[in-house]
C-alpha cells in the first residue's frame, strides 16, 4: 500500500484564489504572455497560457484537484484522439462542429498538450527542462532498447 504524503505547495505555486478581481486580471494577463496569434509558441508559453486560461475560466476556483484526477483528464483527451482517429478522417484534418468548435485528431492532441500545460503551470512542474533532458537521454539509448516492439 502506498504511503500517503502530506501535500506541500511547490515553490512558485500559482494559487491566486485570494487575489482581488483587478489583481487577478493583471496576473492572468502576465501569465498569458504573448498573443495566441504567434504561431511559434514556446513550451513555457504553452504552459503559461494553458494554466492562465484554466484559471480565468474557473477550473481551479475550488482549489487543487488530486493529481490522479488531473492525469486522468489527460488520458481522456488521448482517448478522444483515438475516437477521432477511428472516425476515418485525414489525420491532419481540422473540421468545425457545433458552434464552430474545432474538431479532429490534431485538436484532441492539442487538448492533451493544453491539459499537460495546465497541470505543469499549476504545480510549477519544469516541463521544458524535463523534455530537454529526456530528449538528450533518448539519444543515448540503444536501438529499440530492451528488444521492444514498435
Amino acid at each position: 500500500m502506498r504511503e500517503m504524503k502530506t501535500h506541500k505547495e511547490p515553490e512558485g505555486y500559482h494559487d491566486i484564489s485570494h487575489v482581488s478581481e483587478g489583481r487577478r486580471k493583471l496576473l492572468l494577463e502576465r501569465l498569458n504572455g504573448k498573443c495566441m496569434e504567434n504561431a511559434d509558441l514556446t513550451i513555457t508559453e504553452i504552459v503559461s497560457q494553458s494554466y492562465a486560461t484554466a484559471l480565468e475560466k474557473g477550473w481551479w476556483d475550488q482549489g487543487d484537484r488530486p493529481i490522479g484526477e488531473a492525469l486522468m483528464l489527460i488520458v481522456c483527451e488521448v482517448a478522444e484522439a483515438m475516437e477521432e482517429f477511428r472516425n476515418g478522417r485525414d489525420l491532419a484534418e481540422i473540421w468545425y462542429g457545433e458552434n464552430d468548435k474545432p474538431e479532429g485528431l490534431p485538436v484532441e492532441l492539442a487538448d492533451v498538450i493544453i491539459r499537460i500545460g495546465d497541470l505543469c503551470g499549476r504545480y510549477n512542474i519544469p516541463l521544458l527542462k524535463a523534455i530537454t533532458e529526456k530528449l538528450e537521454y533518448n539519444k543515448t539509448r540503444s536501438y529499440r532498447h530492451g528488444n521492444k516492439q514498435a
